[in-house]
């Protein structure tokens, strides 16, 4: 007879609609165990973390202390905090350290040799000497652009164009998600803030179709995206 599976312990980093999400799921799925779960809000801080999702109580607290929450027995670091490689390294690094195996849902982690080669080489190294996994699975929107597009497609002839448009209603995201795509802006701070910083070049992140093919194999993938200022709508296209 085969044994059981052991359960795979996982601890939280980011507890916002993304670790919300993480932790309905996680709990409801046989073969995992929610660990731990820390968070930068103090305010969160003590809560459990079953409750703070809207189901029952999984005897989990939330707490601010990095190192405490990564001291717990566990496999797996799921990092769900924020979109950039950079704001994410700190706790990737912690992760590895700690001889967790290591996941993010920041986007730039996707392929972030194109973002920030002597980072993501750190974080490579760093990962191999301590014998863990990083990888980046934040690619959004995802399941619609890529995923159902290319199912879809597989049983086509020939192709000569895919045109995809999504219309979002951000109205439940935070504060700092919203500000970030361009609502609550006013129409100076929405020029300034896209603009990417001197010490990180995001347009390649900003403009997939000038990534390599190593980064998303034989697709080749343009986008285009608006926000609206005033509207909590977000609406996006994609072309192939």
């Amino acid at each position: 007879m085969v044994g059981r599976m052991a359960e795979i312990g996982v601890i939280l980093s980011g507890i916002g609609g993304v670790g919300k999400d993480l932790t309905r799921l996680l709990s409801a799925r046989p073969g995992y165990k929610l660990a731990a779960a820390y968070t930068r809000n103090p305010e969160l801080a003590g809560r459990d973390l079953g409750e703070h999702a809207g189901i029952s109580s999984l005897g989990v607290e939330i707490v601010t202390d990095r190192a405490g929450a990564l001291a717990q027995p566990a496999d797996l670091l799921v990092v769900a905090t924020t979109s950039f490689l950079q704001d994410v390294a700190e706790d990737v690094r912690a992760g590895i350290h700690g001889g967790l195996n290591v996941i993010t849902t920041a986007e730039e982690a996707a392929f972030p040799w194109i973002i920030d080669a002597q980072l993501a080489d750190e974080l490579n190294h760093l990962a191999e000497a301590h014998r863990v996994s990083v990888i980046g699975l934040g690619l959004n929107p995802g399941f619609v652009f890529d995923a159902l597009l290319l199912t879809a497609s597989a049983v086509a002839w020939d192709v000569e164009s895919i045109r995809i448009r999504r219309v979002v209603d951000v109205s439940r995201f935070s504060a700092a998600v919203l500000r970030r795509i361009g609502i609550g802006h006013t129409e100076e701070e929405f020029v300034l803030e896209s603009q990417p910083a001197p010490s990180r070049d995001t347009s390649a992140f900003r403009k997939p179709s000038a990534w390599p093919p190593g980064a998303w194999g034989a697709v080749w993938i343009a986008w285009r995206s608006t926000s609206n200022l005033s509207s909590p709508k977000n609406a996006s296209r994609a072309t192939i």
